[in-house]
């Protein structure tokens, strides 16, 4: 699936920016010369070759586990083993090759649950941008009516600002069908305080979108949308992952938007 031009918008749901391909790292990624990190993933025990300075630029958990595995090694190795029985050795095959090639996989025709697999497996993993695709694709392949109240529990758990908000408009667009979704609704009214969130943000506090090209000093950032609020940090190079609360206080706090709107 081919992100848009400007790296923001693909029909109406928000992406993260394209990785600029690295042919060195694809050329890593495909070859163990030199790797000096071995990973043993999922019930089958299928063996992953790494390298632990791509893993260092990449990916914070993966490496504090390259590090943890060193300390507690008595004998010097050029290789150092970690098992990861707990996780899909197909995921992290995929979430390996991101890492090394920031390539966006192409995952638009999973069924939902294997989206979500690679989403958390990408969150707990701290590869982001893997993440926020993948939270945009469940958003554009899979998050209808039906399914809103469900989703919008997952996003609430895990603060996935993005499908929480698209979930809170399902229920705006058509609540009848969210209400009589089987399970979902009844587990989502056992949250008092979500069904408060709910019910404030349809009544009176929807987001709107506006485009970075609209932003000024002066604009309200509590108004808008998390698209909007993605885009903005993204120009700006900061954080696109969060709470939309946490969206929010880092531009308001981060001298890096300022400078970029100035200019």
């Amino acid at each position: 699936m081919v992100l848009s031009p400007d790296g923001f918008r693909r029909g109406s749901v928000w992406y993260p920016k394209s990785t600029v391909l690295n042919h060195i790292g694809t050329k890593l990624f495909r070859s163990n010369k030199e790797s000096d990190v071995a990973f043993t993933v999922g019930s089958s025990g299928k063996l992953f070759k790494a390298h632990k300075c791509v893993l260092a630029l990449s990916s914070a958990t993966l490496y504090e586990l390259v590090l943890t595995k060193s300390n507690d090694n008595n004998e010097e190795s050029h290789e150092i083993n970690i098992t990861l029985a707990d996780i899909d050795e197909t995921v992290f095959e995929k979430i390996l090759e991101f890492i090394y090639t920031g390539k966006y996989p192409d995952i638009s025709k999973y069924d939902e649950e294997s989206v979500k697999d690679i989403f958390l497996t990408a969150d707990r993993l701290d590869c982001t941008d893997l993440k926020l695709y993948a939270e945009s694709v469940l958003i554009e392949k899979h998050l209808v009516s039906s399914n809103a109240a469900e989703m919008m529990l997952f996003a609430d758990s895990h603060s996935f600002a993005l499908l929480k908000e698209a979930s809170m408009n399902e229920y705006a667009t058509d609540p009848k069908i969210v209400m009589a979704s089987e399970g979902g609704w009844s587990k989502l009214t056992e949250s008092k305080d979500l069904i408060i969130e709910l019910l404030v943000y349809i009544n009176l506090d929807r987001k709107t979108y506006s485009s970075v090209a609209n932003s000024s000093p002066l604009e309200d950032l509590d108004t808008l949308d998390v698209t909007s609020l993605r885009e903005r940090l993204q120009m700006a190079n900061l954080d696109c992952d969060g709470s939309r609360e946490m969206l929010v206080k880092r531009l308001k706090v981060d001298d890096n938007w300022c400078v970029w709107w100035g200019q």
